[in-house]
């Protein structure tokens, strides 16, 4: 309202001055100039320089800035996290071709812009939505970036889903060896807490033949206490965890 307002005025002013100047017959200009006072040229100095300081002073309208260049993106969880553009701003005001340079947050990641328009999206792979989605699944991320005079521009990144891959891991196995009495076997009790036992090696240091079983439940004889054995596990996926010593 401001910026109207000062063009009124100066419109305004600018008629007044010519209606003025163009109602004076020319053969009467030599001679009302020769007839002007100091005071009426200091008056008609003041009015021109506030004719100059308005057309000066007076705001000129922004104009949005325009885009061209990379707004769209493609990442994948867990395997390709991020993706880079380039947006170049056109914009008829001076001195405002550039991008606010910073960091604009997205919902699954964020972009890194430079005032040059190159941008990199990372994507938040810790995000639990990111996590959960398989192959074929995607989200969208939406995450909107300004040029240096504000216009706003969306970039759009498909953020891609994948199965995750199951970790396999070495046995991790618990022993309990139970001892029955004097003449009896003794029990010894594996269990592995992820994978499941599918081979169990013993080896005696009193020079017995090594053992191999296929169960949790080994039993040895009552001739075998005191006898110190060395435990190897393999679990059903093929998986061999470190040997422990134990003694019977």
């Amino acid at each position: 309202m401001s910026h109207f307002k000062s063009l009124t005025t100066l419109s305004i002013l600018t008629f007044t001055c010519l209606a003025m100047y163009a109602s004076t017959p020319s053969d009467e200009l030599v001679s009302v100039k020769s007839l002007k006072s100091d005071k009426e040229e200091a008056s008609q100095k003041a009015v021109l320089a506030i004719i100059t300081n308005l057309i000066l002073s007076s705001p000129r309208a922004n104009t949005p800035a325009t885009f061209d260049g990379d707004t769209t993106g493609e990442v994948t969880e867990d395997t390709t996290l991020t993706t880079t553009g380039t947006l170049d701003v056109t914009d008829p005001d001076e001195n405002q071709e550039a991008m606010q340079a910073g960091t604009y947050n997205g919902t699954f990641g964020s972009i890194l812009m430079d005032a040059e328009g190159e941008w990199r999206y990372t994507l938040d792979n810790t995000n639990a939505t990111v996590q959960a989605l398989d192959d074929g699944e995607t989200v969208t991320d939406l995450v909107t970036v300004r040029s240096l005079d504000g216009t706003a521009k969306i970039i759009t990144l498909t953020v891609n889903g994948k199965n995750e891959v199951a970790i396999d891991t070495l046995p991790t196995y618990n022993v309990t060896i139970i001892d029955l009495g004097p003449d009896s076997a003794l029990n010894m009790e594996i269990t592995d807490v992820n994978n499941g036992v599918s081979k169990v090696v013993i080896s005696y240091d009193s020079g017995t033949t090594t053992q191999t079983y296929t169960s949790g439940i080994i039993s040895t004889g009552a001739e075998m206490k005191g006898t110190k054995a060395t435990v190897v596990v393999t679990d059903g996926d093929g998986n061999v965890a470190p040997a422990k010593v134990f003694t019977f």
